[in-house]
């Protein structure tokens, strides 16, 4: 699909490209084929020339144990360029791949261990400035996922394993954020072009997310000369997708190339009017936070959370980046008011910021009883009556049991007093929940004699 835009994109650049490629036949000239034979020989080989310590017997015996571990450790006491530290990697991946083919699990939990390594190590790379390195292995992470579909690995594997690549995209996000600050054209060229190729090779309606995740990011590293290269693959996505619209699409990585090629201002004031995307406008909240654009977070937040109607899980993602940013500048009212209102969505964490902020601004009586009243319909009981005591609100823990109307309730009710609720002993908080449960639960004789028995035991 994009063959000939990559072709002109690579004309007359000098560009150390990686074939990620996780075909077994992508591996025949690989240095780093077979090592997992004889990685403990090039380990000891490299150890010996370090100085002469327990700590080559040491770190030989764990190798010995953990295959995976021999890599981070090779990779780590040779001092080797980007390119061959991914080929390392690769090889690595391939041969548990190959094992995975016979729906092994101790393959996938092999791969796991190695994923988790290399996204362990990614981190580290990034605070030391190896860009290039950390970007090679997130992209054969990726890889690694869509070789797994390739091979019908078993679904919940491929399943299990996109669920952890979630972070892994973060992971690529600073990564181009890194290399849009540094201004590194060498960079720039490698991550777009391989972004390219990605997303040639991979784009499908069914894959569409992560192709434009991958297409924000490389828009968030282009200069004045690659634009031109994104919005090509943007018209070549559009002319090839057959089942969906491309349009929010296009606004989500349009908003990006206003952030790398105007101001953040500029695309802030753009997102608002036009991104209509909740994925992109997470991603793109995303990336004002880690380039520290609190204020503009904020304002661009503010603006979808009270002029739109933003669906819920959405809702509550941007409220508590919101909670996060409020916290950062130290706007302690807004920082109140945006808990209680992650409260009454059904973010039972938020209760506490929520109640001390606000008890802090002298604010706590006035919304005390609104707080109540809408935790009543959005917070399960056995949740709310934990909160409450954990809090001592003896007065709100009654007002909610004297509300209980469904059977469902009664059950939590119990459930919660033979938890904690009949050691509240203040002011016989706990005779009072019990009498009123009690009455509550006269038409189930089973239930009520359960409370009975209850209301025997703390009047021992």
């Amino acid at each position: 699909m994009l063959n000939d835009i990559i072709a002109k994109f690579l004309e007359n650049k000098e560009i150390n490209s990686f074939e990620f490629s996780l075909r077994p036949t992508h591996d025949i000239d690989n240095p780093y084929t077979n090592i997992s034979l004889n990685i403990l020989d090039h380990l000891e080989k490299e150890l010996s020339k370090a100085s002469k310590t327990s700590l080559e017997q040491v770190i030989l015996e764990e190798a010995e144990e953990n295959i995976n571990f021999s890599y981070k450790i090779y990779s780590q006491i040779t001092n080797m360029e980007a390119h061959d530290e991914g080929m390392l990697f690769k090889a690595r991946l391939i041969e548990i791949l190959n094992d995975l083919d016979d729906g092994n699990n101790d393959a996938y939990h092999e791969l796991l261990e190695f994923a988790s390594m290399l996204k362990n190590l990614s981190h580290k790379l990034i605070d030391e400035n190896k860009l290039e390195t950390a970007f090679i292995i997130s992209m054969l992470l990726f890889e690694s996922a869509e070789e797994m579909k390739i091979r019908n690995i078993h679904l919940n594997f491929i399943i299990d394993f996109l669920s952890f690549l979630d972070e892994q995209k973060i992971i690529i996000h600073t990564i181009a954020l890194n290399i849009f600050e540094q201004n590194n054209v060498k960079l720039q060229d490698l991550f777009i072009k391989e972004v390219l190729s990605y997303i040639n090779k991979f784009y499908n309606d069914m894959n569409n997310a992560i192709c434009f995740d991958m297409l924000f990011y490389a828009a968030l590293v282009a200069d004045e000369k690659s634009v031109p290269v994104i919005k090509s693959t943007l018209a070549a996505i559009k002319s090839y997708a057959s089942q969906i619209s491309t349009t929010p699409y296009e606004v989500y990585i349009k908003t990006a190339l206003a952030f790398s090629q105007s101001s953040p201002r500029e695309a802030v004031e753009y997102a608002k009017k036009k991104l209509k995307y909740y994925h992109g406008a997470e991603i793109f909240s995303n990336t004002l936070l880690l380039t520290d654009s609190y204020e503009l977070n904020a304002d661009f937040l503010e603006h979808i959370v009270t002029t739109r109607k933003v669906p819920a899980y959405y809702n509550i993602q941007f409220n508590d980046q919101l909670l996060y940013v409020y916290e950062i500048l130290g706007n302690k009212e807004k920082l109140a008011y945006t808990a209680k209102k992650l409260f009454t969505l059904g973010d039972k964490t938020s209760y506490y910021i929520a109640v001390s902020s606000l008890k802090e601004l002298g604010k706590y009586e006035q919304e005390k009883q609104d707080i109540h009243n809408i935790a009543c319909k959005s917070i399960p009981l056995y949740d709310y009556c934990t909160i409450l005591a954990n809090e001592k609100e003896y007065d709100l823990l009654i007002n909610r049991f004297e509300l209980i109307k469904s059977t469902k309730d009664i059950k939590e009710a119990i459930k919660f007093m033979d938890d904690q609720g009949v050691a509240l002993y203040d002011n016989n908080t706990n005779k009072k929940l019990l009498k009123i449960l009690n009455e509550k639960s006269g038409k189930y004789a089973k239930l009520q004699s359960h409370v009975k028995s209850l209301l025997e035991l703390i009047m021992i």
